[in-house]
């Protein structure tokens, strides 16, 4: 039986072409509640965030600057720029089509994902194994993971236990990154996020345990995953007339649950992907490809 999981978009990020001029006073004619920072940002000379019931709705970075730091002329087209949904706006139903009609409102010109991180939040996985415990056997190398073979951890270390509450694998330019942390923990002590709790509630986690989060963070770099052929030839005939690779750069492999839910899980198929380490009866280590996988998703 399937445990239940909270699937949502945790960042979304595009970059567009301006019509025209966009600016600040742009979105005031037109009656938004617009703040603009005093400064912008190592691209973009200006940057604002559009504002609905006095929350942050959309940040937009536009005017690219034409040197950059180094005094090196940038690449980005005159009229360029980045527009980010809020967190609180991520979790919103429907966000990216939320996100489509306001680029389609103004003009936008949609050229490609920036960054989008696509998460599920859950009590435990599907083989009941909890979080933590999966962690410490990682971390005992009782079980190993394919892929991304570097990694950052962060916990605390007294003297009495030892706890680790996140990890996250891949390097800080990889075009994909994989995460997973207490998320619980991270709302107590950074700062509480009342909509992510509403989400948890509709979707029916129990919060008197911990929920954590394994998340994946995909940039512009990101273009296609292949995706692997099942070894099962019975799996393999039903899912012949599938596509057989995944396309990170259109709005469209995110839009709906149905397609958030198949985009995580080809992830998880490939990037937390964790084998049972092996040995013989010698005690040498058995090659990754011959041992069992870790059934944490189904």
């Amino acid at each position: 039986m399937a445990k239940i999981r909270c699937l949502n978009i945790d960042w979304l990020e595009v970059y567009c072409l301006e019509p025209c001029l966009h600016d600040a006073n742009y979105f005031r004619a037109l009656g938004y509640d617009v703040v603009s920072r005093n400064y912008g940002t190592p691209l973009y000379e200006q940057m604002f965030t559009i504002l609905q019931e006095d929350w942050p709705y959309i940040e937009i970075r536009r005017k690219p600057h034409q040197q950059n730091q180094l005094g090196e002329k940038t690449i980005l087209a005159n009229n360029a720029c980045h527009i980010r949904f809020a967190n609180r706006t991520c979790y919103l139903p429907g966000c990216v089509n939320l996100l489509r009609s306001f680029l389609v409102a103004h003009g936008y010109q949609f050229v490609s994902i920036s960054r989008i991180d696509v998460c599920a939040d859950f009590n435990v996985f599907d083989n009941g194994m909890k979080p933590q415990n999966f962690i410490e056997k990682w971390f005992r190398a009782d079980i190993s993971k394919l892929y991304q073979g570097r990694f950052a951890a962060h916990g605390s270390d007294r003297w009495s236990s030892r706890e680790v509450n996140s990890v996250k694998w891949g390097r800080p330019t990889s075009a994909i990154t994989t995460k997973i942390y207490n998320k619980s923990k991270e709302l107590r002590e950074v700062g509480d996020k009342f909509y992510i709790r509403d989400c948890w509630k509709a979707a029916g986690l129990d919060e008197s345990s911990d929920v954590w989060r394994v998340e994946f963070s995909i940039n512009s770099q990101a273009k296609v995953l292949r995706l692997r052929k099942p070894k099962n030839q019975e799996i393999a005939e039903q899912t012949r007339e599938q596509e057989n690779e995944i396309n990170f750069r259109t709005l469209s492999r995110f839009d709906t649950p149905q397609r958030l839910l198949s985009t995580f899980g080809i992830l998880a198929s490939h990037y937390f992907r964790f084998k049972f380490v092996e040995r013989t009866a010698r005690g040498a280590l058995v090659e990754k490809r011959y041992c069992k996988d870790v059934p944490l998703f189904n």
